[in-house]
């Protein structure tokens, strides 16, 4: 279980009345990504309070879907803003917010998925068992998962190597991407999905389920 809880970096509760820009944030209004990264980045607690309210609940039934475990999903989820809050300075507001806090979210995972699956190994170092998902897994870290998808976006041809690193290395969203390559937000969906597909068959035959799901989660 993770130490810290997202209400412990401030009491955002009587943090409310702090608005330092003059913009307003409230339930159902649309705000653009560009402002709405910008306003966070700037210590805004209510563009903050805005974007948890809107995107918490999705992340966390993904967290959820993948580890099976409704708690340690939260612990992941509340973890994710906290990270997000803590590194607000580093936010650039031309690249897509959701995008970064997805990726917070699957390095948290990958590493607590490494930890529990070490700590199993560690607990049963001296029975001999048949592998399992958690020994599997232990076995192939983040540097061996990296090297077997670039083996896989290297048989794809260079326009699609080109579009997916925009979107999943660059964190540009559809719409961005689609103006550097002089197309529609739809066109580069496409792409990125048959380029998801592609590589979830490549790494099913290469990785062991759990680096299957990761990848199947965010990318």
């Amino acid at each position: 279980m993770l130490n810290r809880s997202f209400y412990q970096i401030n009491d955002f509760d009587a943090m409310y009345d702090h608005m330092n820009d003059g913009l307003s944030f409230v339930e159902g209004q649309e705000i653009s990504n560009t402002v709405l990264t910008f306003a966070i980045k700037q210590g805004n607690v209510l563009a903050f309070q805005y974007f948890y309210k809107r995107f918490y609940m999705k992340l966390l039934v993904q967290l959820k879907l993948l580890s099976n475990n409704h708690h340690l999903a939260e612990d992941l989820c509340q973890e994710t803003f906290v990270r997000l809050w803590e590194n607000k300075q580093h936010l650039d507001p031309e690249r897509s917010l959701t995008a970064y806090v997805r990726k917070i979210a699957h390095n948290l995972l990958v590493d607590m998925v490494r930890k529990q699956t070490l700590q199993k190994v560690y607990d049963h170092q001296y029975q001999i068992a048949k592998p399992s998902i958690d020994s599997v897994s232990i076995q192939m870290d983040r540097k061996e998962f990296q090297v077997h998808l670039e083996q896989a976006l290297q048989l794809l041809p260079k326009e699609k190597q080109k579009i997916y690193r925009l979107s999943r290395e660059e964190l540009l969203s559809y719409k961005e991407i689609a103006k550097l390559e002089n197309t529609t937000p739809k066109a580069i969906e496409r792409h990125i999905a048959r380029t998801n597909s592609f590589l979830k068959k490549y790494l099913a035959e290469h990785l062991d389920v759990v680096y299957c799901l990761l990848l199947c989660l965010f990318y």
